[in-house]
């Protein structure tokens, strides 16, 4: 490739148009005012479209020859720095020789080693022989002969080379192959074992058979019939005279003439032009500003532009760089010199010196033909100029416009393209999402943290985060992380920067900031909140206590059998004893000498006597009284049987009046209170007994008669809001002293009745026993007392309190 392409600059002249504002002043009717007499005048802005001339800069595309080149006639020559003097130039800075001639520029002849083109062929001459640099031939000293200078036949005794002899060696010796001649004379002296004379001119070979064809005095070999011509001819008959500028044998010597004139071939003698003389016919036969043939003219040339005026003729010679008849016109364009003749070399606009041929080069360019453009950072004549481009690819060498780098614009490409464009002259919009920025030279978007793709409009994977989703997130329990700073998406229940920590106790859900609302100490599941109840709860919010007769976790185990129980606890299912009771089910009542809950007091009492189980009373044997049987007993006592008579007569009465009373108050409160909802029943049991004698049994303990003969007096009492049931002297055997005991129930009374009807127990045979002289009556299950009895609404709960249990009575003997 020998042509480049580069932009160049240049400025046009070109109309353009333009829109010109004027105000137009209109005139129109009278005022509105009715106080104005003139015409109001109305103003109005129009535009004209007027033209001017503008000179705008342009690039352009333009081609020129590579560096090492040079265009002639649109063509790009090369051009090589020295001339190639014997050789032309085919390559930049590279000649190619004729044949005999070597170097750089062609201008060394070949050694005596080597001929041919570029010297490249090895001369084989031996014996000091010298080698023809065109054809190769040897040239043998004296006294050798041969192709190769390999035969001696004799030493050599004078200093003329080979075939030549007489003075200055200049005379040819016509000897054959078998002698050679003597170097003064010419004679020839025969080698040994040869004999003979010389062919006569123009005959040579065998029995000098053949004829010779060589011209102009030219000898040829007597052996060979090979030319050997005399001065001033050369060729292969010597039938050509010497070139021009050349003379002499083999034509080796080189005119010195001067003024045109030419030199005889064989002497070199100047043959003068008309009007010089001299042995080199530098010299004017007229003097200086003359000619003619009696010099009689004056010459015309411009004295300052004319080397010499011809002496016949009156010609000017004029000096290098001007031209014209009389010397008086300067070099066309494109040549310089003597007589102009000389085309320039000079490339890109340059225009040479007319008399050197100097290259004055353009804007731009520089080198010894202009062929080279300024070099980086430099522009305008002679290349003299400093760029002042900040972010540029190259100023311009012409007149330093700056070509900016993409990104960049400005008359130094010193202002970054703003936000939003790139590209050459910021001219391309960029095309980023989500606030990325994008690169002012190729458009290419910087993502902000959070988003991925050619636009950034990718939302970065679950996993990863920050610029291009480059990041990774390192979260465990996680939903991902926040795709811009990382932070990990714990999952519900979960906290700390890797939610590795699970939330707090008392908080749950997403990032922790719900709080429990489970009750009872119970925890709640840190990513539902979904309450954790602890054994003996139950309910969303663990509010509830396990209901009766259940306990544990989750409240579904069931309550061992207790028998004197309130209910069993919640949480661990043991049994809740009533005060008297006592073992794993409540089924043994205190010790005796302690009483109350869990049997945890001990008895007071005095005298021996002992306390009752639940409340601790003392039971005092006769004689003796007090809260702890201190105090003496001065009463008599009455007849146990007259006692339990006016006892259950006075009962029978009591309870008759009692009944009528409530059926009565029954009605009217229900009349009045339909709304009223029923109240939790509730019952409680207190026990008072005095014994103030032993009562003895008269009879033996039958069955039968214990059966018929015991009576129960029963009385109730009940109020408006909280009616109470009292039940007085329980059941009691007949031959069994009174005891003053007594029941106290507090129930609402259902609307439908009006009073609470007690039952008194039965008496069965299983339920007595005969133990020697004492009568036993197996305790029964106060919690079923009142089940028997029927009162209504008791069974679903538990006693309160339990009535004494009959003392076991001593028989006489």
């Amino acid at each position: 490739m020998t042509k480049s392409l580069f932009l160049s600059s240049f400025t046009t002249s070109v109309k353009e148009s333009y829109a010109q504002p004027f105000d137009q002043v209109k005139y129109e009717g009278t005022c509105f005012e009715p106080w104005s007499a003139n015409k109001c005048t109305r103003h109005r802005i129009t535009y004209k479209t007027l033209y001017r001339q503008v000179v705008k800069m342009d690039y352009r595309r333009r081609y020129q020859c590579c560096r090492g080149f040079y265009e002639s006639r649109n063509k790009c020559v090369p051009r090589c720095t020295k001339e190639c003097v014997h050789g032309r130039c085919v390559a930049p800075d590279r000649c190619q020789c004729e044949s005999g001639w070597r170097g750089e520029d062609c201008s060394s002849s070949c050694n005596a080693q080597h001929w041919g083109p570029g010297c490249k062929q090895r001369c084989e001459c031996q014996n000091g022989g010298e080698c023809d640099v065109i054809k190769g031939n040897c040239q043998c000293p004296a006294g050798y002969t041969g192709e190769h200078c390999q035969v001696q036949p004799h030493p050599p005794s004078d200093p003329c080379p080979a075939k030549s002899f007489g003075q200055d060696c200049l005379q040819q010796c016509r000897c054959g192959t078998g002698g050679f001649c003597n170097k003064t004379t010419g004679e020839c002296v025969c080698r040994d074992g040869f004999t003979g004379t010389l062919c006569p001119p123009g005959r040579f070979g065998p029995n000098c058979a053949k004829e010779c064809l060589c011209h102009n005095g030219g000898h040829c070999d007597p052996e060979k019939g090979q030319c050997q011509c005399d001065a001033g001819y050369t060729g292969e008959r010597c039938n050509e005279d010497c070139p021009v500028g050349m003379y002499g044998v083999d034509c080796k010597g080189v005119c010195d003439c001067a003024n045109g004139a030419r030199c005889f071939n064989i002497n070199g003698g100047c043959l003068c032009e008309p009007g010089f003389k001299g042995p080199r016919c530098d010299h004017r036969m007229c003097p200086d500003g003359t000619y003619g043939m009696h010099c009689e003219h004056h010459c015309l040339c411009n004295s300052q532009n004319t080397l010499s005026c011809h002496p016949l003729k009156g010609e000017c010679t004029c000096r290098p760089g001007w031209a014209g008849l009389y010397c008086n016109e300067t070099c066309a364009h494109g040549y310089y010199g003597n007589g102009c003749l000389e085309p320039c070399l000079c490339v890109n606009g340059g225009v040479c010196d007319t008399v050197t041929g100097e290259c004055h080069c353009a804007p731009g360019y520089t080198g010894l033909h202009c062929e080279k453009l300024c070099e980086d950072g430099f522009y305008g004549k002679g290349c003299l100029s400093p760029c002042i481009c900040v972010n540029s690819i190259a100023c311009s060498p012409i007149d330093g416009t700056c070509f900016c780098k993409e990104g960049w614009r400005g008359l130094d490409c010193s202002i970054a393209c703003s936000e939003g464009t790139w590209g050459s002259g910021c001219n391309l919009t960029c095309q980023c999402a989500n606030g990325a920025a994008c690169h002012p030279a190729d458009g290419s978007c910087k993502c902000t943290a959070g988003w991925r793709g050619a636009s950034c409009d990718e939302p970065c994977p679950i996993g990863t985060f920050g610029p291009d989703c480059q990041h990774k997130c390192d979260c465990l329990h996680d939903e991902g992380c926040e795709s811009v700073t990382g932070q990990c998406l714990c999952l519900p229940g979960w906290t700390g920067l890797r939610c590795t920590q699970q939330c707090p106790e008392g908080t749950w859900g997403l990032q922790c900031n719900q709080s429990c609302s489970c009750l009872n100490s119970a925890t709640c599941q840190a990513n539902t909140g979904t309450c954790l109840c602890k054994p003996g709860f139950w309910g969303d919010q663990c509010q509830h206590m396990c209901s009766a007769g259940k306990f544990g976790e989750r409240c579904s185990h069931q309550c061992p059998p207790c028998v004197h129980v309130s209910s069993c606890h919640h949480i661990t299912g043991d049994c809740l004893c009533l005060p008297g009771y006592t073992g794993h089910l409540c089924e043994q009542a205190c010790p005796i000498g302690r009483y109350g809950l869990h049997c945890s007091n001990v008895c007071s009492c005095t005298k021996n006597a002992t306390c009752h189980h639940q409340d601790g009373l003392c039971l005092c044997p006769a004689g003796w009284t007090g809260p702890d049987c201190s105090l003496c007993d001065m009463m008599v006592p009455v007849s146990p049987v007259e006692k339990d008579s006016w006892s259950a007569i006075t009962g029978i009465v009591v309870l008759v009046i009692l009944v009528v009373l409530l059926l009565a108050v029954l009605l009217l409160y229900r009349h009045r209170q339909q709304d009223k909802q029923s109240n939790t029943p509730v019952v409680s049991f207190s026990s008072t007994r005095t014994v103030s004698s032993e009562y003895l049994c008269l009879t033996c303990c039958l069955v039968a008669e214990l059966k018929d003969s015991c009576v129960a007096v029963s009385s109730s009492s009940l109020n408006s809001e909280n009616p109470y049931a009292t039940i007085k002297d329980l059941p009691g055997l007949p031959p069994c002293p009174p005891e003053s005991s007594y029941m106290e129930m507090k129930s609402a009374v259902p609307r439908e009745r009006s009073y609470t009807e007690i039952s008194p127990p039965v008496m069965t045979p299983s339920t007595l026993s005969c133990r020697g002289n004492v009568v036993e009556q197996e305790p029964q299950n106060h919690y079923d007392l009142p089940i028997n009895s029927h009162i209504p609404g008791h069974y679903d709960l538990p006693p309160v309190r339990r009535p004494p249990s009959p003392s076991p009575r001593r028989l006489p003997h």
